[in-house]
């Protein structure tokens, strides 16, 4: 049953005080983030995990969202928010076996042959049990009892406070958190519908299977596949970050950690679909050193240009290119095409020496997303919506690959990656596809300036027809001008120009 307003009135007077303290931490934060202060930063943000973690299963699920807004939040935040592990005590058994038994409209025992009272792992929305089935041992995940009600409840009463956000943090950080809060809505809810994760599982499964050899995803019995119910196979192996058992196994902590960079790198460039949310405790290895995939509730969504940019952004990361990153984060529209193009070039390329300038274990794959938010925090860059888990994603990513190997360089895995030849064949044809609709784009910006020119010369008086040939000629004449300026930037539509240029000089003459 929806809650009423009541009752999120009454929920907000409950919670008023820690979400103020909250937003007051945060102006502090913003304020001593532009002095400098680092250290000052860091212990605020310490602070804000406590509140985070008494406030409960939503705001630690909200707390770990904020770690990958680069754009909203100094570097420092966001490591410590980035540290909110989303492990609660689980709920009783009594209630869980209510919860089923709702949902099957049966008892428990004529659902299962056996069900473990204990959860084997206990999270924020939800908890995993042991149980068996036609003789095979499975799990079962089972949402929170009442979880569903408590994030109506919490998110309820964060929207009946944003005006604090306005009041406190200025109209830019309110209009940001707006849409921020929405994004994160949309999400939990998502993750507490089991069904759409039986749905993204099937998705992503299929894509990876296609292509990946040494890779296990659990499978799924559709038949008993509910709202608040997921039976899956159980599939038992080491977590990702338990070194000494993985070393007492003999298996290559290097070649691990560049294995998850691969797969989840590759799923972002070749998939529509991929997995957001790869923490230590959704990530295994089995005894043939296979990664197994868990709990694929948290899914990010890119359409092919997105991710078309996002591999030329890579590029231009790997290549050290500041003129290329801008470009690509312009068309990836996390970045102000009119901002200052000199400043935030100069910005990144002294960024980028100041890594090329220390040893290769300091500068890995959390200097680079360190860079990325320096970046995105002090110039005018912004995060699109359909980006924000993609960076959380990486952050995640790279804790696991640093916990592996504490000399694991990102910026070179990357590269081996995009080296490879189908990477290279989709690199080109990512280059060209971009070119051409840069291209196609300012041939029609082109084409929409011409009649409108001839309307404005049409509309100037004291001129005699026989002398609009002089007028006639700067049409051509600005084409050439604008393609003279494009030509290092961009050689192709330069190109394109100069013709069309040549073209209307010999049209406006014979005419």
């Amino acid at each position: 049953m929806q809650v009423t307003r009541s009752e999120i009135r009454a929920h907000k007077r409950k919670i008023y005080i820690s979400v103020l303290r909250f937003l007051l931490i945060i102006r502090k934060i913003h304020r001593y983030s532009k002095k400098g202060r680092s250290e000052k930063v860091r212990k605020l943000a310490e602070k804000n995990v406590e509140i985070f973690y008494r406030l409960g299963p939503t705001f630690i699920k909200f707390g770990q969202a904020l770690s990958s807004r680069g754009d909203m939040f100094p570097q420092e935040y966001i490591d410590k928010m980035s540290e909110l592990q989303d492990i609660v005590p689980p709920a009783p058994f009594e209630e869980i076996r209510k919860e089923i038994e709702e949902e099957y409209g049966r008892p428990l025992e004529s659902v299962f042959e056996e069900f473990e009272s204990e959860p084997i792992f206990s999270a924020s929305l939800g908890q995993v049990h042991l149980a068996k089935l036609n003789g095979r041992r499975i799990v079962v995940k089972v949402l929170r009892p009442g979880i569903r009600r408590r994030v109506e409840l919490d998110l309820g009463a964060i929207k009946s406070m944003k005006f604090l956000f306005k009041v406190l943090m200025g109209d830019e950080f309110y209009f940001m958190a707006q849409r921020m809060i929405s994004t994160f809505e949309r999400s939990i809810y998502d993750e507490m519908d089991y069904r759409k994760e039986a749905r993204n599982l099937l998705e992503i499964s299929g894509n990876l299977y296609s292509r990946e050899k040494d890779l296990r995803i659990p499978g799924i019995y559709l038949d008993l596949v509910r709202e608040k119910v997921l039976p899956m196979e159980y599939i038992p192996g080491i977590k990702i970050t338990d070194v000494e058992k993985l070393k007492e196994k003999g298996f290559d902590l290097k070649s691990l950690a560049s294995r998850v960079v691969e797969v989840f790198t590759t799923m972002v460039i070749k998939d529509n679909v991929f997995h957001a949310d790869p923490h230590p405790g959704n990530i295994y290895v089995d005894e043939d050193g296979s990664l197994i995939l868990y709990d694929f509730g948290m899914v990010g969504r890119l359409d092919k240009k997105t991710r078309r940019n996002l591999f030329l952004l890579y590029n231009a990361l790997i290549s050290k290119d500041p003129d290329m990153i801008i470009d690509a984060m312009i068309r990836l529209d996390a970045l102000d095409p009119y901002a200052d193009r000199y400043v935030i070039k100069k910005g990144i390329a002294l960024a980028l020496r100041s890594l090329e300038g220390q040893q290769v274990s300091e500068y890995e794959v959390r200097e680079l997303v360190n860079f990325a938010n320096r970046i995105f925090y002090e110039f005018p860059f912004r995060l699109p919506d359909n980006l924000a888990l993609f960076i959380r994603m990486y952050v995640l990513m790279e804790g696991v690959a640093l916990t592996l190997d504490p000399e694991f360089n990102m910026l070179a895995t990357v590269g081996r990656i995009l080296d490879s030849p189908g990477m290279r064949r989709e690199l080109i044809t990512s280059t060209l596809s971009s070119e051409f609709e840069s291209i196609v784009s300012n041939y029609r910006a082109i084409m929409r300036i011409i009649p409108k020119l001839d309307d404005y010369l049409d509309m100037q008086s004291n001129y005699k027809r026989e002398d609009k040939k002089i007028y006639d000629y700067m049409i051509p004449g600005s084409i050439l001008v604008g393609s003279s300026i494009l030509a290092l930037s961009y050689p192709l539509i330069s190109a394109v120009g100069f013709t069309l240029s040549a073209l209307l000089f010999i049209y406006f003459y014979f005419k």
